[in-house]
């Protein structure tokens, strides 16, 4: 799902950097804190920045309640 040079910044701060930190970091938290957890992102608007990046924002549902987010995307080939 993340490219590989991509970042996440979750809500308490902590920093992800590339695909295979994000993989390892989610891994652990689904197998603990968050065993057995579902979210969904339904994105509310998009911005598109240039042809390759764009900014959406969204609202998080999870077991634990909705969080407003704000996710930058660049795309392969451009945004679509």
């Amino acid at each position: 799902m993340f490219a590989a040079n991509a970042v996440v910044i979750e809500a308490d701060g902590t920093r992800s950097a590339g695909r295979a930190a994000i993989d390892a970091s989610m891994a652990k938290a689904f197998a603990g804190p968050l065993k057995g957890a579902r979210c969904t992102v339904t994105v509310t608007a998009m911005t598109v920045v240039k042809p390759d990046v764009a900014t959406a924002d969204g609202q998080r549902t999870s077991q634990r309640g909705a969080l407003s987010v704000t996710i930058s995307v660049t795309m392969t080939g451009g945004v679509r």
